[in-house]
């Protein structure tokens, strides 16, 4: 708070960082002791949100590093499953290509029983 006696003029002013944010010019000594606490509780709040501020920064920086941490985890928990699922089917696929294959054989097998059993019912020694 400023008087300039010349004038009779009251100055109260805000500043923050060797900056004036605000200044108010009255003639009424009451008005300008009134802005000046005023701007008194400005700058304190204004101190404190500076204050706050680096906290404020780094919580946010932690909060999106636990985010990219977050996203990374998932994309590898996909990455995961989809090699899981390929495993899956690449192993039902082997599966069902090893029971047709021994359904093939099991075939040819009672095929040759068959074609064994005939041929000794033919057979000119065998017979009694």
């Amino acid at each position: 708070m400023l008087f300039y006696g010349d004038g009779l003029t009251y100055y109260a002013a805000l500043v923050q960082h060797d900056a004036y944010r605000r200044v108010v010019v009255t003639s009424d000594a009451k008005s300008t002791e009134t802005v000046y606490a005023y701007f008194g509780q400005r700058r304190l709040r204004l101190s404190e949100a500076s204050r706050q501020r680096p906290g404020l920064d780094a919580h946010t920086a932690k909060v999106k590093r636990m985010i990219a941490d977050a996203q990374a985890c998932q994309a590898q928990a996909q990455a995961d499953f989809d090699h899981a699922q390929e495993q899956s089917e690449k192993s039902t696929a082997l599966q069902t290509q090893a029971a047709q294959e021994l359904t093939v054989l099991r075939q040819e097998q009672l095929s040759e029983q068959s074609s064994s059993l005939r041929h000794v019912g033919n057979c000119r020694l065998c017979r009694w």
